[in-house]
């Protein structure tokens, strides 16, 4: 009884699988030719819509009075009877008045349509790369057409024609909405001003470049007036929140007293605050006891209305009484789709010893010395997610490459027989990747892989110069900036579900490998760090919580010393 029960469960499954399969017999030539056998149709439907391809696959290469001729069933097999006829080719195929701009964009050579198949397919890409062509050139009206057509039993000789209309000129770009935004900003970000041609492609991509930006929305899709030769266009768009202010106060346990120690971070981002497009971001930090940093950014589009931008930075970072770190940037911008860049930057950096007590009589080399170093590079920025608050797709790279000269400076408090075996004057460079990959999972959650390394290299190089990580912007379940290394990667692994658009609940695994080969020095470890926590909207702005344990060396998990974090990200 089980059986047949089983069996009666599991005739469905059975019925469902049958399989349809299909052959097809050329009557082209003499005698019956017998084509390979086609099988694996689940249904007479898709078997059909097989032969129909089949057939238009042929008119394709050439076989334009190919046909099916009749078909019958056998068992569960098709059998579909059908000619190719013959095939036909260009005689020739030539230009009567189409722009030879148009007809190089496209490809077209007149000896390719000399004597040769013709290929359907081909053929209309071609002509429509020509449209196309006129179509972002000024001619919105375009149309083009075979001329002087003779055909004969198996060839085919025609011209190309072009009727393109009037020449549209762009006469102006008309905003509606509470977008605050100046119209030369506007004019460079799209591509498009008055006076310029009519550009098909350019128009069509405004949408998309609008949505690439973080102070604007679009409230609905551009209109288009064309009136006689000008066009008008009117864009709709609404002044979207981008400047934020953020805090955060990590809740650290100290090592030296046994108290807990409050680090602090601020963070000031203004975004078009003249409607330029512009930025400014200020951003103060206290890490450790005595320990602090500033940096600031500024940047400004579109320069003598042209695809570059400037940028410029200055950091500062003092580490209670042992060296003080500065740090200036100036790059040269070229801007691309959306916020992505391309940028050639000069830099210059210095660390100086803020006291040598203790340092007067030493015999080798302290782990900090006064330093400097001017370096050149490159910077390439791509981003691009679905919202850059809370992305449920898309991905952001930053990498940055660059090399220079160090020089390492004397001081007068320490002994000179120290620097003796040192080079003083060598080459250096470094390299820098952040890049973040958002996988969506169904409907309310994403995947967040990220990827941050540094790599800096050169001879005898000091405590001071090292990177910094640990900490909730780099490796967390660490306390901020407290490991030193000449060369780390960072694996991060993150789950969020999306509760809200600006809310999210997260858990996380992040993982580490580091050098420090500075002098002195030979460390190396793999500390990884996981927790959870999450974000969520409140009038004030976003708050955010995590909470994160992390593992160092052989040291096990210590739940004393968890990191617990807090912040609060305020739109305006």
């Amino acid at each position: 009884m089980r059986l047949h029960f089983l069996l009666f469960l599991l005739l469905p499954l059975a019925l469902n699988a049958q399989q349809y399969r299909l052959q097809l017999v050329d009557m082209s030539g003499k005698g019956i030719a017998k084509q390979e056998i086609k099988s694996g149709y689940t249904s007479p439907e898709l078997r059909q819509k097989a032969v129909n391809d089949y057939v238009l696959s042929l008119q394709g290469d050439g076989f334009l009075t190919a046909g099916i001729d009749s078909s019958r069933s056998v068992g569960d097999t098709l059998l579909a009877y059908f000619h190719r006829g013959e095939l036909y080719k260009w005689a020739q195929l030539y230009s009567i008045n189409v722009d030879e701009a148009a007809l190089s964009s496209s490809g077209f050579r007149e000896r390719l349509y000399q004597n040769r198949p013709l290929r359907y397919a081909a053929t209309r890409r071609m002509l429509k790369k020509i449209v196309t062509y006129y179509e972002n050139n000024g001619y919105p009206f375009v149309s083009l057409r075979f001329d002087s057509l003779q055909t004969d039993s198996q060839s085919i000789k025609a011209g190309l024609r072009v009727e393109s209309g009037e020449l549209f000129h762009i006469d102006s770009i008309k905003i509606r909405g509470t977008a605050r935004i100046t119209q030369r900003y506007l004019y460079n970000y799209i591509g498009i001003k008055p006076g310029d041609v009519y550009d098909e492609a350019t128009i069509r991509q405004i949408s998309t470049r609008i949505k690439e930006l973080p102070f604007l929305t679009e409230t609905r899709s551009p209109d288009v007036f064309l009136l006689e030769n000008s066009t008008i266009i009117r864009l709709y768009l609404n002044e979207r929140k981008a400047s934020s202010f953020n805090g955060i106060i990590g809740v650290l346990p100290n090592a030296a007293s046994g108290k807990l120690l409050f680090t602090g971070e601020a963070n000031l981002k203004l975004k078009n605050s003249l409607g330029r497009g512009e930025l400014i971001d200020a951003e103060w930090r206290r890490l450790q006891q005595g320990t602090q940093s500033l940096n600031i950014k500024l940047g400004w589009p579109f320069i003598f209305d042209t695809r570059l931008g400037v940028e410029g930075a200055f950091g500062l970072y003092k580490r209670d009484s042992s060296f003080i770190n500065v740090q200036e940037n100036i790059g040269l911008q070229y801007l691309m789709k959306g916020t992505d860049y391309l940028k050639v930057y000069f830099e210059n950096k210095s660390s100086s010893l803020l006291s040598t007590k203790g340092l007067e009589n030493i015999l080798v080399l302290p782990d900090y010395a006064d330093v400097r170093a001017t370096l050149y590079g490159l910077e390439l920025n791509l981003t691009h997610l679905d919202y850059r608050l809370n992305p449920r797709k898309g991905y952001k790279i930053l990498a940055r490459m660059g090399t220079g000269t160090r020089n390492i400076q004397k001081n007068a408090a320490l002994p000179p027989a120290i620097y003796d075996s040192l080079s003083l004057r060598s080459l250096q460079y470094s390299a820098h990747l952040d890049a973040d990959f958002f996988i969506p999972i169904r409907n309310r959650s994403t995947f967040n892989i990220g990827l941050l390394g540094s790599l800096i290299n050169g001879s005898s190089i000091f405590e001071n110069e090292l990177f910094r990580i640990g900490g909730n912007n780099t490796l967390r379940g660490f306390n901020e900036e407290s490991i030193f290394a000449s060369a780390y990667s960072i694996v991060n692994l993150e789950y969020r579900y999306l509760l809200e658009e600006n809310s999210f609940l997260f858990a996380f695994w992040n993982g580490a490998y580091y050098e420090n080969k500075a002098v002195n020095r030979n460390v190396v470890d793999r500390p990884f760090g996981f927790g959870a926590g999450m974000s969520f909207e409140t009038k004030a702005g976003i708050f955010s919580i995590s909470y994160a344990l992390g593992k160092q060396f052989d040291n096990p998990i210590a739940f004393k010393s968890a990191k617990v974090h807090f912040g609060i990200t305020s739109l305006f």
